[in-house]
């Protein structure tokens, strides 16, 4: 095999995903069992908030620092990044997270049957490998991976106390989790290293583990007396032997395409729009290119940070200004013609 040769990867079915398929296809109850399981979802469905759950997610994970600096409230939280999730799931837990959330006998064989002895082979030019057994990871591309997925996540969690986290209106809120990006918060340093040890044991056991140099931490200390917050720079929670870094007072951390911190990131969307129009401006483009590239990538590239940003009226007026400056460049328009006789 050269060292140069490109190498890709597909999954046969075994005699035990052939099993249940033929089952599940002979069983006269396997529409039962799929009406079950769909009422089972939709009951866990309806027990969650009628609303986006990204939106929601972003919203309240974008906004802690902030908030508390307002209020003056302690505040500590870790930002996890699970490595390899998806690959390394056990197929054990993901049948015993499945069980947990009431997926019905009949499906959890079906699954059971799909995960067996399951195999991989390498294709090299016109040459296969040996048969490679695969005993851990979801089949990515797979309808039924992220529900699965989502239950182990789910299991992982569920170590959290409901009623121990920081508030948020009449409700505790002690975690957020979106896919694999996981997100715990405390009050205090020592309750966050306490939860964050309940987390490691649960995703261990689940075959998962963190990457502690792509986590991040922040602490928002409160001085009672003289009213003041700071942010503690200083690394102060251990993940297995490893300090996650810890963000600063100027620093911010991507979580779901949001950069968040203690600060508002309106200096980083400006400076994002400044370089973006100064790459337009720059580039060996028609004017009319340049107005597609606005419309069709630049301006939309926008919407979601000032989204969930915390903004002013004196902002958006500034983009908007700037917006129209690059598009009078572009256009060549002179300096006395009115906005109103091009912009509409």
């Amino acid at each position: 095999m050269r060292p140069n040769a490109r190498a890709r990867s597909y999954c046969r079915p075994t005699s035990g995903d052939r099993a249940g398929h033929d089952r599940a296809s002979r069983n006269p109850q396997a529409s039962t069992a799929l009406r079950q399981t769909v009422r089972t979802l939709q009951k866990i469905e309806l027990s969650l908030p009628a609303s986006d759950g990204t939106c929601s997610i972003v919203a309240k994970g974008a906004g802690r620092g902030q908030s508390h600096t307002k209020n003056l409230r302690p505040l500590s939280l870790a930002f996890l990044d699970v490595k390899k999730a998806f690959d390394s799931v056990n197929h054990s837990t993901t049948l015993i997270a499945c069980k947990r959330i009431g997926i019905p006998a009949m499906l959890l064989q079906y699954i059971r049957d799909l995960y067996k002895k399951s195999e991989t082979q390498l294709r090299v030019q016109q040459q296969l490998s040996t048969p490679i057994e695969v005993n851990r990871g979801i089949r990515q591309g797979d309808l039924l991976s992220v529900p699965l997925f989502l239950a182990v996540m789910d299991l992982a969690t569920s170590v959290l106390d409901p009623n121990i986290g920081v508030s948020m209106g009449k409700a505790k809120l002690n975690h957020l989790a979106f896919a694999d990006d996981l997100v715990i918060l405390y009050s205090t340093a020592d309750g966050l290293q306490k939860n964050l040890d309940n987390v490691l044991s649960n995703l261990g056991c689940s075959g998962l583990e963190l990457n502690p140099v792509k986590c991040a931490t922040f602490q928002l200390k409160i001085d009672g007396e003289k009213k003041k917050w700071t942010i503690n720079p200083e690394p102060f929670l251990d993940c297995k032997g490893t300090k996650v870094p810890s963000t600063t007072v100027t620093s911010f951390y991507k979580y779901l395409g949001i950069k968040v911190g203690v600060m508002s990131n309106s200096g980083l969307i400006s400076d994002n729009l400044e370089k973006k129009l100064h790459t337009a401006t720059k580039a060996p483009l028609k004017p009319q290119q340049r107005l597609y590239a606005l419309d069709i990538h630049l301006i939309p590239s926008l919407l979601h940070p000032l989204t969930f940003m915390s903004t002013t009226k004196k902002f958006l007026k500034s983009i908007d200004l700037r917006i129209r400056a690059a598009v009078r460049g572009w256009l060549k328009i002179p300096k006395g013609l009115p906005n109103s006789f091009f912009l509409h």
